[in-house]
């Protein structure tokens, strides 16, 4: 059964920060070479509070200790906002989406294993914190900006 495509859908992210030979790293996922995303996922149906939906979505892709990160997390005042393309519409179920974002700054020797079942070699990554911003990595023009604009300056006075 086709699941309903919404007008607006929700998600909550997260993005460890961690500071190891004093260089700035992120952890993000890569899905594949060249694909990658942020930690999280989307609100399910009746879920309304944006770090519950966190600390539920580092339950399920990493483990159950990692869901404290969402308790120390600061979450970034402004959401992403965007629009679906079209053709991406059947896939994400929604026209539009708001994702709400999170930073945790973790211990240097802290690592971060994925733990959900996925298909093929999905696995998290350390890259210097600026890759955020970099279209090798976040293939989303607007996304970077957003990036940009909202969540470096924090990341760079950390």
């Amino acid at each position: 059964m086709p699941k309903e495509i919404r007008a607006l859908r929700y998600s909550s992210y997260i993005i460890p920060v961690r500071i190891k030979d004093g260089e700035k790293q992120i952890a993000i996922i890569e899905y594949k070479p060249g694909a990658h995303g942020t930690i999280g996922g989307r609100f399910e149906d009746n879920e309304t509070d944006a770090r519950e939906v966190l600390r539920r979505e580092l339950t399920e892709e990493l483990n159950p200790g990692a869901a404290k990160m969402a308790d120390y997390a600061m979450e970034i005042p402004e959401p992403y906002r965007f629009k679906v393309a079209p053709e991406r519409v059947a896939l994400r179920c929604a026209h539009n989406e708001v994702h709400n974002f999170f930073l945790a700054k973790i211990p240097a020797d802290m690592e971060i294993t994925f733990c959900e079942e996925c298909p093929g070699n999905v696995h998290i990554v350390w890259y210097n914190a600026e890759a955020l911003v970099d279209e090798k990595v976040i293939g989303f023009p607007d996304m970077r900006e957003y990036f940009e604009i909202n969540v470096m300056p924090i990341i760079r006075n950390m």
